[in-house]
């Protein structure tokens, strides 16, 4: 079993989206192709990281949920299983930052690392063949991170004015 986590890190370098995706799903062919069963978490929704500072925080979240959606298509592609970190650990991580980040404000915490250990866990038990029972099943769309979108907040900011 392989477990592959992306994070922040991976879309601060800022690399091609299509040959960022590309080579994790190489990387997820390599691994398959030596017997291993691989779970990747993709890219988490940067747009949460209020250390970045508007207008590049809704630059950089564009960026990595369209990273997260090619990265989820090359793992699949690869017979990998996709983890959408950006779907399912927007909500908890903008309910409460003050938990779900490192003192550093960019990193996860121990909280937010369990909490995303625990969206990987059904993915790995079924991999291995020891979940019993449908799949959580996440949205493709995280509909906390759209609520809290520059667009979003200067339109409800007109609306109010």
């Amino acid at each position: 079993m392989a477990v592959i986590i992306v994070g922040a890190n991976d879309v601060t370098a800022l690399n091609g989206i299509e040959s960022s995706a590309r080579r994790l799903g190489a990387a997820v062919a390599q691994l398959r192709g030596a017997g291993a069963e691989v779970v990747v978490g993709t890219c988490p929704d940067i747009g949460v990281v209020q250390a970045i500072p508007q207008p590049l925080r809704s630059v950089i979240r564009r960026y990595g949920l369209q990273l997260a959606a090619r990265q989820r298509a090359h793992v699949r592609a690869a017979g990998g299983h996709p983890v959408p970190f950006a779907d399912t650990l927007t909500p908890e991580f903008l309910e409460a930052p003050e938990r779900m980040f490192s003192p550093d404000n960019f990193h996860p915490s121990a909280a937010g690392y369990e909490l995303a250990a625990k969206l990987l866990l059904p993915e790995v038990l079924a991999a291995l063949g020891e979940w019993h029972g449908p799949l959580p099943s996440p949205p493709e769309v995280s509909e906390a991170a759209d609520a809290n979108g520059l667009t979003t907040r200067l339109t409800r900011a007109l609306r109010r004015g």
